[in-house]
């Protein structure tokens, strides 16, 4: 059994560092705001194993949030991150394509 997944400083800070190494990693300001979304997402999700996150749970936590398609964008970007450092198994991922078409235009 794995330990828990939280998403904290440490996980962002290496998530951001991923961003930057990829081949388009957007400019600065871009990464500054995916920063904010998951300091948000940090909040929203206290305590919770990242690993262990239904789709609904997500879902449920964006109902009347501001800027509801960029968190989206951002916790979506952070699960590409944890599948590619093999920290989630896409048969795990909650965001597997299903958050983006389930978020509904602001």
């Amino acid at each position: 059994m794995s330990p828990p997944l939280h998403l904290n400083a440490d996980l962002v800070s290496r998530f951001l560092g991923w961003c930057r190494s990829q081949p388009d990693p957007g400019c600065e300001r871009q990464l500054r705001a995916l920063d904010l979304h998951l300091d948000w997402w940090m909040f929203a999700l206290t305590d919770r194993d990242r690993a262990k996150l239904q789709t609904a749970d997500l879902l449920a936590q964006l109902e009347g949030a501001d800027d509801r398609e960029k968190r989206v964008k951002a916790i979506d970007l952070l699960y590409e991150f944890l599948r590619a450092e093999g920290l989630v198994e896409a048969t795990v991922d909650p965001t597997a394509g299903v958050v983006v078409a389930a978020a509904p235009p602001v």
